[in-house]
């Protein structure tokens, strides 16, 4: 049931978000402000991921054993430290009500609310329609689905980019599985965009006042730094591009904090942060490294001089491992601890990784052209705005970079060290972004791999307190809500932002009302039920909205009008009569397969999987001996063996082969054999076709026939 589905997403968060405030008071971060917003926002992902370690480890990655965890954690917190944290809740909103007042008196309401205009309207369209960004089809939400599905980490074979995306770092993708656990499906993932983007915001704040910023300049250099139009165009994307922009934030912003003596539980919420950046794609741990030697020293000295409480320093080292994990794991299985990446030092091929992945880095697998530095200047200031793609670009944000190097310069005397400290972390961010291969073959979306070290100058520039400085950031700023605006919204996106903006509004303002009734009562528990079950009510009429336009949503996307970032790659999409007819009641086990079209990234797995993500997915060699091998080579099909694939398919027991363009050598068997198998749905031009797998003896009723 939806409404129960919220409430336990609901209770979830809440035992995040609540246990990570209460142990950030148990680690004596007294002081309130941006520096226990990041703490408490860096221990939430952290606990987050190692509780998606500790129960995906075990083989319980389940609401019920997630509960299991998270509520007798909080409950234990809670019960240690009731008194303190209603004190330190009080201080913080009495805070936050003093910078809300200073911010109308400084008139930053009306661009302000034009902001939050333009990042509700991305959530509730979130809410209102399903997944429609590529690589989430592809592999983000695959990976994430079949967590949630098995409750473990199982191993899908499959050729070509399947063959990597498998083996990629799992701490981005795990944030998605937690917001798919409650409801068995996507529907909270728009909410868990606007955490992350929130957690950006939050961390950009902090790390300019880390750095020394007043904060009526540090307000407008945040905004900038999270309303730059990629970052708005990857919003509910369900990418990890936000989510390592927000914990490199967060990270920054505590590491500054720990500078100063005594402050043991910031090195603990800074490492938390700078282990799971790690854990998300390579070139965080470059980040890890840096920030992780700083804190360690810093304990080290405060271990000397006796001042260093041991629970701190434990913590500091489980962080610590918790960031090495992924690499550790990759080693032990793989061989080197960069698996799937090939490894190369000084020239010297140290490790080849995964083949296709190696083949894409050098260019083998892609038509590229030697490096345009024009063109990638114009892609990452301006993509291809109003050409059928959102603004995926940086935008005049990057003509700003200059502003911030300057002011690292011109307050070195006060502020180098911190200065020098961001810039070389962000810095160290670019050390593993792309190929010149992929530079140039994916320079329209490239600037997500910039995004730390642009957000650095901007923070940096905040530290000029000229009024041209102010004003050159608020103009930034109102400049991205412009480019902010999407482009892939059809009818039908607005039809469900419609829809759906009643009940958000219903809902929000009637739990808010609820609370404030009890609080002025002094009955906040009876508030605070009914405020639940309101919002309960509210995800009700949201999940009907979702699920009546879920597949006219596809078909839009079919047609290339609905989209996130950029259109789907054609004609892939049109497996949309595939999709639909799969996603029944009962639950079926499907083969997948697809051939070979733009390096590999043309399988579609994620809608096959089932709103409820009730479908389970395969895929069966075509090999002899069953070993999978890239439709890329031409030797695969050359010794492709119809019988043994035949036997594992039966083997497998699937329900259909479902075949995704273009036709791979399977649709051809399968055509050729209509005494074994049927073409149930799909296309005219079986492109896109689900084959059902007829039974042995139906199969021979027709062959005897």
């Amino acid at each position: 049931m939806p409404c129960l589905s919220a409430l336990f997403a609901l209770l979830l968060l809440c035992c995040c978000i609540g246990g990570a405030y209460l142990l950030a008071l148990e680690l004596g971060i007294r002081r309130g402000g941006w520096a226990r917003a990041c703490a408490t926002l860096a221990l939430a992902y952290g606990l987050l991921i190692a509780a998606f370690e500790l129960l995906l480890g075990l083989g319980v990655f389940t609401l019920g054993a997630a509960l299991l965890v998270w509520v007798p954690f909080t409950g234990f917190l809670l019960a240690r430290g009731w008194a303190r944290a209603r004190m330190a809740l009080r201080w913080d909103v009495r805070r936050l009500r003093t910078m809300g007042r200073a911010m109308w008196r400084e008139q930053m309401h009306a661009p302000l609310a034009l902001g939050a205009l333009l990042v509700g309207a991305r959530l509730l369209r979130g809410l209102a329609i399903p997944p429609l960004a590529w690589d989430s089809l592809t592999y983000h939400l695959v990976k994430a689905g079949r967590w949630v599905q098995s409750g473990r980490d199982e191993i899908l074979l499959a050729p070509d980019a399947w063959s990597y995306y498998q083996y990629f770092l799992p701490y981005g993708d795990a944030l998605w599985a937690w917001a798919m656990l409650p409801d068995h499906g996507d529907g909270f993932l728009s909410p868990a965009g606007g955490l992350v983007w929130l957690s950006a915001l939050v961390g950009a704040y902090g790390t300019a006042r880390g750095l020394g910023a007043l904060w009526r300049m540090a307000v407008p250099a945040a905004l900038s730094t999270a309303f730059m139009p990629i970052v708005m165009a990857t919003l509910t994307a369900s990418y990890v591009d936000n989510t390592i922009l927000a914990l490199f934030l967060l990270a920054m912003a505590l590491l500054l904090a720990s500078l100063r003596p005594g402050r043991h539980g910031e090195r603990v919420a800074a490492m938390a942060a700078l282990a799971v950046l790690a854990g998300i794609k390579p070139g965080g741990l470059p980040v890890f490294c840096l920030g992780g030697a700083l804190v360690c020293w810093g304990v080290f000295q405060a271990w000397r001089s006796r001042q260093a409480p041991r629970f701190h320093a434990g913590l500091v080292m489980l962080a610590l491992l918790l960031g090495a994990l992924p690499y550790l794991r990759a080693w032990v299985l793989h061989g080197s601890p960069f698996f799937p990446w090939p490894l190369t030092l000084a020239g010297i091929r140290l490790s080849e990784g995964s083949p296709a992945l190696a083949g894409l880095e050098s260019g083998a697998l892609l038509n590229t052209t030697p490096l345009d530095v024009s063109e990638l200047a114009m892609a990452l200031l301006f993509s291809r705005f109003l050409a059928g793609t959102d603004h995926l670009g940086l935008g005049h944000a990057l003509l700003l970079a200059p502003v911030g190097l300057l002011a690292a310069v011109r307050t070195s005397r006060r502020w180098g060290a911190r200065s020098l400290l961001v810039l070389v972390c962000g810095a160290s961010t670019l050390l593993g972004s792309m190929s010149r291969q992929l530079w140039t073959a994916w320079g329209s979306t490239s600037s997500r791999f910039v995004l730390c070290m642009l957000a650095t100058c901007l923070l940096l520039a905040a530290l000029l307190e000229e009024e041209w400085v102010r004003l050159l950031l608020w103009g930034c700023f109102l400049l991205e809500l412009v480019l902010g605006l999407p482009c892939g919204w059809a009818w039908v996106d607005a039809r469900g932002v419609l829809l759906v903006l009643p009940a958000v509004l219903v809902t929000l303002g009637g739990a808010a009302a609820l609370v404030a009734w009890g609080l002025r009562r002094h009955w906040l528990l009876p508030g605070l039920l009914a405020a639940v079950i309101l919002l309960g009510g509210g995800w009700e009429a949201i999940a009907a909205v979702r699920a009546a336009l879920r597949y006219e949503v596809y078909a839009s996307a079919a047609k290339g009008e609905s989209y996130e970032l950029h259109a789907l790659f054609y004609p892939g999409r049109t497996a949309l009569p595939v999709w639909k007819a799969l996603d029944g009641e009962t639950p079926l086990r499907l083969a997948v397969t697809a051939g070979w079209e733009i390096s590999g990234h043309n399988w579609y797995w994620y809608p096959l999987m089932g709103s409820r993500l009730q479908n389970t997915l395969t895929y069966v060699p075509i090999s002899p001996d069953g070993v999978v091998r890239d439709y890329a080579l031409k030797d695969t099909f050359a010794q492709a063996d119809f019988p043994a694939w035949l036997r594992r398919v039966r083997e497998a027991r699937v329900d259909y082969v479902v075949t995704l363009a273009p036709a791979p050598i399977e649709a051809r068997w399968m055509a050729e054999h209509p005494e074994l198998f049927q073409p149930a749905f799909g296309d005219a031009k079986r492109d896109n076709v689900a084959w059902r797998v007829l039974p042995v003896a139906a199969a021979d009723g027709r062959d005897a026939r």
